[in-house]
């Protein structure tokens, strides 16, 4: 362990605006700094870290729906793939779900278009923006179900529409009326902490 002397002190994880004017074709193109960026109405939003039980929820839901995919022929795919909606607008969900018949909108640089599914795991730094701005962004572009996985709450919520979602707690079989890949996994992250 260090002794500096004087102590660090590390700034919040935050969603910090660096940029203004961007289109899907400059996010693309970003030079590899090792910080992950998404693209709302030309801003770039730097993203915070994710830990590591969000990462490994995120790793085991798509697993699953990999599985699905390969079973079915559509393609999911995890973050940090670029999902390109509009010109102006880059999105890096946690998780993403083409349905088949619908590879025509999968390009080398990532998701040009609408998916099928979108999977958040929300976390603290980033839980307010989820909830809020991308899920109704998704939603309004025509998204079939945002899924909101949150593990302090150990549920996943499945939004159809503004009004119409599903919850489950983790263990049940993630409501979604698209794929049956039963709790993805979750049911051992329940074991773990009790529910609030």
């Amino acid at each position: 362990m260090y002794d500096t002397g004087m102590a660090i002190r590390r700034p919040a994880p935050i969603m910090t605006r660096v940029d203004h004017g961007l289109t899907v074709d400059d996010w693309f193109t970003l030079p590899d700094d090792g910080n992950q960026y998404e693209l709302f109405e030309g801003v770039l939003c730097l993203m915070a870290p994710p830990s590591r039980r969000h990462q490994d929820i995120t790793l085991d839901i798509a697993t699953h729906l990999r599985a699905e995919a390969r079973r079915t022929g559509g393609y999911a795919g995890v973050a940090p793939l670029g999902v390109a909606m509009e010109e102006r607008l880059g999105f890096l969900p946690d998780v993403v779900y083409v349905a088949p018949g619908r590879e025509g909108i999968l390009s080398d640089r990532g998701i040009e278009g609408v998916p099928d599914i979108v999977v958040e795991v929300l976390s603290r730094s980033t839980e307010a923006f989820d909830r809020g701005t991308k899920l109704r962004t998704y939603l309004r572009r025509g998204v079939r179900e945002v899924w909101l996985v949150d593990p302090r709450r150990q549920t996943v919520t499945v939004h159809r529409s503004p009004r119409e979602r599903t919850e489950a707690a983790f263990g049940q079989p993630i409501p979604s009326l698209l794929v049956n890949i039963g709790d993805a996994g979750l049911g051992q992250y329940a074991a773990n902490e009790p529910r609030p």
